[in-house]
């Protein structure tokens, strides 16, 4: 699943979202830009398919993303990736440097990252109370755990404008928990 704006004559700008976001969060700078813009939601988020167990990491994702460019008959882009999307960007650019015109890393993440407890993640992906939590809990509330999500990935600064208007259940539903827990749980190891 994707999302394109811009004008179809200008060069392509593919850009990936982080953990926990969607195309539709990482466009939003860069609406009425008027640059040609692609942006999908990385495999296990939004409306997109996770990859199978073992093609999940950055690497794996790197190879998703070059035949989601060859697909579209991309044949150099200038590719922006944000936050755990850098990690894929960054084993495309070297696996595959012909394909890319430019990288520009936006918060990049593609390290161990310190311990969070992430309860409500964590109890979502636990043997046997995992899928009622996933099913009844978070897909009924998922406007409350995207509010909660939001308010503190930014705090002390306020929410920034517009991101209270996605969509709660394509953010926060079943499959991006489980692609979520992967990679948070694995992200050491993984890179």
């Amino acid at each position: 699943s994707y999302m394109e704006t811009g004008r179809a004559d200008a060069p392509p700008v593919v850009l990936l979202h982080g953990c926990g976001s969607i195309a539709e969060e990482v466009m939003m700078p860069f609406s009425g830009s008027g640059l040609h813009i692609l942006a999908p939601d990385r495999p296990g988020y939004g409306f997109s398919a996770a990859l199978p167990a073992g093609e999940r990491g950055p690497l794996g994702q790197s190879f998703w993303l070059e035949r989601l460019l060859e697909a579209l008959a991309f044949e150099r882009v200038v590719l922006a990736a944000h936050s755990i999307g850098c990690a894929a960007a960054l084993h495309l650019a070297t696996r595959r440097p012909d394909l890319l015109k430019g990288l520009f890393l936006i918060s990049p993440c593609c390290r161990p990252v310190p311990f969070k407890p992430l309860i409500v993640l964590r109890s979502a992906v636990a043997p046997f109370v995992g899928p009622v939590i996933r099913q009844h809990v978070i897909a009924r509330w998922s406007s409350y755990f995207l509010e909660r999500g939001l308010r503190t990935s930014s705090h002390p600064n306020p929410v920034a404008a517009g991101l209270f208007a996605l969509p709660a259940v394509h953010v926060v539903n079943a499959a991006s928990i489980a692609t979520m827990r992967w990679v948070t749980g694995r992200l050491g190891r993984a890179v």
